[in-house]
Protein backbone atom coordinates (compact mmCIF):
# COMPACT_ATOMS: atom_id res chain seq x y z
CA UNK A 1 0.00 0.00 0.00
CA UNK A 2 1.32 3.29 -0.95
CA UNK A 3 2.18 5.71 1.68
CA UNK A 4 0.04 8.80 1.85
CA UNK A 5 2.18 11.89 0.91
CA UNK A 6 1.75 14.74 3.18
CA UNK A 7 -0.76 16.96 2.39
CA UNK A 8 1.31 20.78 1.99
CA UNK A 9 -1.82 23.01 2.59
CA UNK A 10 -1.88 20.94 6.30
CA UNK A 11 2.10 21.53 6.51
CA UNK A 12 1.76 25.50 5.73
CA UNK A 13 -1.71 25.42 8.39
CA UNK A 14 0.48 24.21 10.70
CA UNK A 15 3.44 26.25 10.56
CA UNK A 16 1.76 29.49 10.09
CA UNK A 17 -0.08 28.57 13.15
CA UNK A 18 3.09 28.04 14.73
CA UNK A 19 4.25 31.17 13.67
CA UNK A 20 1.58 33.31 15.21
CA UNK A 21 2.27 31.11 18.45
CA UNK A 22 5.78 32.49 18.59
CA UNK A 23 4.43 35.81 17.62
CA UNK A 24 1.82 36.34 20.37
CA UNK A 25 4.37 34.91 23.00
CA UNK A 26 6.55 37.28 22.18
CA UNK A 27 4.06 40.01 22.56
CA UNK A 28 2.51 38.39 25.38
CA UNK A 29 5.60 38.18 27.39
CA UNK A 30 8.03 41.03 25.88
CA UNK A 31 6.19 44.00 25.15
CA UNK A 32 6.96 45.52 28.44
CA UNK A 33 10.73 44.92 28.27
CA UNK A 34 10.53 46.07 23.97
CA UNK A 35 8.45 49.34 24.64
CA UNK A 36 9.44 50.46 28.67
CA UNK A 37 12.12 52.86 28.36
CA UNK A 38 13.93 53.45 31.45
CA UNK A 39 16.74 55.45 32.71
CA UNK A 40 19.48 54.29 35.65
CA UNK A 41 20.89 56.81 38.04
CA UNK A 42 23.09 56.64 41.40
CA UNK A 43 22.71 57.70 44.47
CA UNK A 44 24.83 57.53 47.82
CA UNK A 45 23.99 56.68 51.09
CA UNK A 46 26.14 57.43 53.56
CA UNK A 47 24.31 55.60 56.33
CA UNK A 48 22.75 51.95 56.92
CA UNK A 49 20.98 50.35 53.83
CA UNK A 50 19.66 47.54 56.48
CA UNK A 51 16.16 46.54 54.58
CA UNK A 52 16.92 47.75 51.39
CA UNK A 53 17.09 45.59 48.36
CA UNK A 54 17.05 45.06 44.60
CA UNK A 55 13.29 45.71 43.21
CA UNK A 56 12.91 47.74 46.09
CA UNK A 57 10.38 50.58 44.82
CA UNK A 58 11.62 54.15 44.08
CA UNK A 59 8.96 56.61 45.01
CA UNK A 60 8.51 60.22 43.97
CA UNK A 61 5.95 61.56 47.29
CA UNK A 62 4.71 58.24 47.61
CA UNK A 63 4.50 57.65 43.66
CA UNK A 64 5.98 54.59 41.95
CA UNK A 65 8.14 55.70 39.70
CA UNK A 66 10.53 53.01 39.38
CA UNK A 67 12.95 50.52 41.62
CA UNK A 68 16.26 49.59 42.45
CA UNK A 69 18.52 47.72 40.39
CA UNK A 70 21.74 47.18 42.30
CA UNK A 71 22.88 47.98 45.94
CA UNK A 72 27.33 48.37 45.55
CA UNK A 73 29.97 48.59 48.48
CA UNK A 74 32.02 50.93 46.19
CA UNK A 75 31.04 52.45 42.51
CA UNK A 76 33.62 53.38 39.63
CA UNK A 77 34.62 56.65 40.44
CA UNK A 78 33.48 56.73 43.89
CA UNK A 79 35.83 59.36 45.67
CA UNK A 80 38.47 57.56 47.55
CA UNK A 81 37.41 59.30 50.64
CA UNK A 82 33.33 58.43 50.49
CA UNK A 83 32.24 55.25 52.59
CA UNK A 84 28.52 55.75 51.53
CA UNK A 85 26.75 53.03 50.05
CA UNK A 86 26.56 53.11 45.74
CA UNK A 87 22.79 52.22 44.63
CA UNK A 88 21.76 52.37 41.00
CA UNK A 89 17.97 52.86 40.39
CA UNK A 90 15.84 52.39 37.63
CA UNK A 91 13.71 55.22 36.82
CA UNK A 92 10.46 53.69 34.38
CA UNK A 93 10.43 56.56 31.63
CA UNK A 94 7.51 55.30 29.86
CA UNK A 95 5.25 55.37 33.14
CA UNK A 96 6.40 58.81 33.71
CA UNK A 97 5.70 59.75 30.69
CA UNK A 98 2.75 57.76 29.58
CA UNK A 99 1.09 57.78 32.84
CA UNK A 100 2.23 60.16 34.97
CA UNK A 101 2.16 63.23 32.96
CA UNK A 102 5.61 63.58 32.60
CA UNK A 103 7.23 65.61 29.50
CA UNK A 104 9.83 63.77 27.53
CA UNK A 105 12.21 66.83 27.89
CA UNK A 106 12.55 65.96 31.20
CA UNK A 107 14.91 62.86 30.63
CA UNK A 108 17.33 65.14 28.50
CA UNK A 109 21.14 66.58 30.05
CA UNK A 110 19.17 69.94 30.31
CA UNK A 111 15.67 68.50 32.16
CA UNK A 112 18.08 66.61 34.50
CA UNK A 113 20.19 68.98 35.37
CA UNK A 114 17.35 71.93 35.81
CA UNK A 115 15.60 68.75 38.35
CA UNK A 116 18.76 69.04 40.10
CA UNK A 117 18.77 72.93 39.66
CA UNK A 118 15.78 72.91 41.61
CA UNK A 119 16.73 70.76 45.16
CA UNK A 120 15.90 67.10 43.53
CA UNK A 121 17.43 64.79 46.30
CA UNK A 122 16.54 61.28 47.34
CA UNK A 123 16.42 59.72 50.90
CA UNK A 124 15.21 56.27 52.99
CA UNK A 125 11.75 55.41 54.02
CA UNK A 126 10.58 52.62 55.56
CA UNK A 127 8.21 50.82 53.19
CA UNK A 128 6.80 48.31 56.36
CA UNK A 129 7.46 48.97 59.94
CA UNK A 130 7.05 45.03 60.40
CA UNK A 131 9.44 43.83 57.98
CA UNK A 132 11.91 46.85 58.49
CA UNK A 133 11.56 47.08 54.33
CA UNK A 134 12.65 50.50 52.63
CA UNK A 135 12.25 52.20 49.35
CA UNK A 136 13.89 55.23 47.74
CA UNK A 137 11.54 58.58 48.03
CA UNK A 138 12.66 61.20 46.08
CA UNK A 139 11.67 65.06 47.03
CA UNK A 140 12.74 68.70 46.20
CA UNK A 141 14.42 70.07 49.14
CA UNK A 142 16.54 73.39 47.56
CA UNK A 143 17.49 74.37 50.82
CA UNK A 144 19.64 71.72 51.91
CA UNK A 145 20.40 70.28 48.45
CA UNK A 146 22.83 73.27 47.70
CA UNK A 147 25.10 72.05 50.52
CA UNK A 148 25.73 68.42 49.31
CA UNK A 149 28.67 67.45 48.15
CA UNK A 150 29.13 64.82 45.19
CA UNK A 151 30.61 61.23 46.07
CA UNK A 152 31.48 61.15 42.28
CA UNK A 153 34.66 62.34 40.72
CA UNK A 154 34.78 60.90 37.08
CA UNK A 155 32.14 60.32 34.72
CA UNK A 156 30.79 56.80 34.74
CA UNK A 157 28.00 57.09 32.31
CA UNK A 158 25.23 57.94 35.02
CA UNK A 159 23.92 60.58 36.48
CA UNK A 160 24.30 61.22 40.16
CA UNK A 161 21.41 62.09 42.55
CA UNK A 162 22.17 63.76 45.95
CA UNK A 163 20.78 62.08 49.48
CA UNK A 164 20.40 62.97 52.71
CA UNK A 165 20.52 61.31 55.34
CA UNK A 166 16.81 60.47 57.03
CA UNK A 167 15.86 59.77 60.56
CA UNK A 168 15.57 55.87 60.10
CA UNK A 169 18.51 55.32 62.04
CA UNK A 170 17.03 57.57 65.20
CA UNK A 171 13.58 56.07 65.14
CA UNK A 172 15.60 52.38 65.05
CA UNK A 173 17.30 53.17 68.55
CA UNK A 174 13.92 54.58 69.92
CA UNK A 175 12.32 51.74 69.28
CA UNK A 176 14.85 49.34 70.41
CA UNK A 177 14.94 51.31 73.94
CA UNK A 178 10.94 50.85 74.16
CA UNK A 179 11.62 47.19 73.43
CA UNK A 180 14.13 46.95 76.12
CA UNK A 181 12.37 49.26 78.93
CA UNK A 182 9.55 46.77 78.13
CA UNK A 183 11.56 43.74 78.71
CA UNK A 184 13.47 45.39 81.83
CA UNK A 185 9.66 45.33 83.48
CA UNK A 186 8.72 42.58 85.91
CA UNK A 187 5.37 41.52 84.51
CA UNK A 188 5.05 39.06 87.42
CA UNK A 189 5.05 41.28 89.78
CA UNK A 190 3.02 44.00 87.68
CA UNK A 191 0.54 40.86 87.38
CA UNK A 192 0.34 40.31 90.98
CA UNK A 193 -0.73 43.60 91.49
CA UNK A 194 -3.48 44.29 89.01
CA UNK A 195 -4.73 41.10 90.45
CA UNK A 196 -4.48 42.24 93.68
CA UNK A 197 -6.32 45.41 93.00
CA UNK A 198 -8.99 43.44 91.18
CA UNK A 199 -9.57 42.00 94.40
CA UNK A 200 -9.36 45.05 96.62
CA UNK A 201 -12.07 46.60 93.78
CA UNK A 202 -14.19 43.60 94.19
CA UNK A 203 -14.16 44.07 98.15
CA UNK A 204 -14.91 47.17 97.97
CA UNK A 205 -18.18 46.85 95.79
CA UNK A 206 -19.43 43.76 97.79
CA UNK A 207 -19.55 45.78 101.45
CA UNK A 208 -21.87 48.87 99.55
Amino acid sequence: MKAKSPNPKAIGAFITAMLLLIVGMVMYFGTASLFNRSTNFILFFDQSVNGLQVGSPVKFRGVPVGQVERIMIRSAGQAEDSTAIPVIIEINRSRLENDLGVSTGAFSEEGIQSALDRGLVGELSLESFITGQLFVEFSFLPEVADDLNSHLVSEIGMREIPTINSSLEDITRDIAKVISDIEALDLAQLNENINGLLVSGKAVLDGI
